[in-house]
């Protein structure tokens, strides 16, 4: 025969216990971890960004005009959404489908690019095709890049517990490339090869306001060295310009915030969905 507790004390402890433990499972399971548990760039499928164009700075964008003369056009829009995260044999693979959005004589083009980023504990590997490698969106130029070797010592992003306190790293890439014209854009275009090093560097956090919110974000600079080579008869080298420079904000749990590009377009985050954060 089953005993009654008789202290009541002691009862109401038990079932506390079992609410806070089954709140606590259902906690955790409407908050998935995010891919390799980096929460600075918190890839979860289902998760959205938007940016929105913002002026730069004008010290900032006189630097950045020396560099890119011929700059493309400014989208008014990106949207970065996450596909999928899958787990595979010693690494994660996120899909991500990235969408610019532009107005070319009253009429909005929209460019869309799927890309498959890699992850392990603490270390972030990303293609040059997507938004999160030096935060230039994707655009009326298709690049579809070959045979893409990187160190693997070398990463992308390098994490402390999931966050960005490594003060500068390396990644040393190269491969071929093929260039196409997107959408209707008639546009005949060599393709080639490049060898590139970004030098990446972590600065000390900032308060920085977006239409989304404000936040503690940590900048995180992008310097592009190297060469790039163009399938012409003869072949033609380019060195990447001096001082070509890029900046991303990243705030924990959020993701990018705000990015300013050697093209001299600055994007901050408008809106998005995080779980439940609308």
């Amino acid at each position: 025969m089953s005993v009654p507790l008789r202290n009541p004390t002691l009862a109401t402890l038990f079932v506390a216990a079992a609410v806070i433990a089954h709140g606590g499972n259902a906690e955790a399971q409407r908050k998935p971890k995010p891919a390799c548990g980096i929460k600075a760039l918190p890839f979860i499928a289902g998760y959205q960004w938007v940016y929105a164009p913002v002026a730069p700075p004008e010290e900032v964008s006189a630097q950045a005009a020396k560099v890119a003369a011929n700059k493309p056009k400014q989208f008014d829009k990106v949207t970065i959404k996450v596909a999928s995260v899958e787990e595979l044999e010693g690494r994660t693979e996120i899909t991500l489908e990235e969408i610019s959005e532009v107005d070319v004589e009253g009429e909005t083009k929209t460019f869309t690019r799927t890309t498959k980023l890699s992850c392990v504990a603490n270390a972030l590997d990303v293609p040059p095709q997507s938004f999160f490698f030096v935060g230039e969106p994707g655009g009326t130029v298709k690049l579809e890049v070959e045979g893409l070797e990187r160190n693997p010592e070398h990463h992308s992003y390098v994490f402390q517990l999931g966050t960005l306190r490594v003060p500068e790293w390396l990644e040393n890439i190269k491969g071929k490339f093929a260039r196409n014209s997107a959408n209707d854009v008639e546009l005949s275009l060599p393709g080639g090869s490049f060898d590139l090093q970004r030098i990446v560097k972590r600065g000390a956090p900032e308060s920085i306001t977006t239409l989304y919110g404000t936040y503690d974000a940590t900048p995180v600079q992008v310097e592009l060295v190297g060469s790039v080579t163009l399938a012409y008869e003869p072949p033609e080298e380019f060195s990447i310009p001096a001082n070509t420079v890029n900046k991303l904000w990243i705030a924990d749990n959020v993701g990018v915030v705000q990015v300013f590009n050697s093209n001299g377009h600055m994007f901050q985050l408008n809106e998005a969905t995080l779980g439940d954060k609308k």
